[in-house]
């Protein structure tokens, strides 16, 4: 990725705050959709908690998700809504086809890289986002 030329704001239509999975995940799907994206992350690296999730082998994903395992004080239709808009075969397919991280599934119902290395994660995330031109910047 490249540095900022420089953090004016309406030079920068989105700007994603942290580095980490669902900041790598918004700032490539901001790009997909054509916008320049600014990535800001304080960590001197990024993907700080992928790189230990699941024991240091980076559970990438629920094998099922339901409803009832979500609690809200909120709208439960919103609930619902937000969390069935991406499909977990769809999120799978994303890490498998579209960064090509295959995945296995564990007795446990998580899904976790085959290699076992969280640092394939990171790197095809950040690879994805160098693709799309996102600029990441640090503190």
């Amino acid at each position: 990725m490249k540095p900022a030329p420089h953090l004016d704001p309406p030079h920068w239509p989105v700007v994603v705050g942290g580095a980490g999975a669902a900041g790598l995940v918004a700032a490539i799907f901001a790009a997909r959709g054509g916008a320049r994206v600014l990535l800001l992350e304080t960590r001197p690296r990024p993907g700080a908690k992928i790189r230990v999730s699941g024991g240091g082998r980076c559970n990438v994903l629920p094998s099922e998700v339901r409803l009832d395992d979500f609690h809200t004080s909120g709208s439960a239709p919103a609930l619902r809504n937000v969390l069935f808009s991406w499909p977990l075969t769809r999120v799978r397919a994303f890490f498998e086809e579209d960064l090509r991280i295959p995945l296995k599934m564990e007795s446990s119902g998580k899904l976790f890289p085959v290699s076992e290395r969280p640092q394939d994660v990171v790197e095809a995330l950040l690879a994805e986002c160098a693709r799309l031109d996102v600029t990441l910047t640090g503190a």
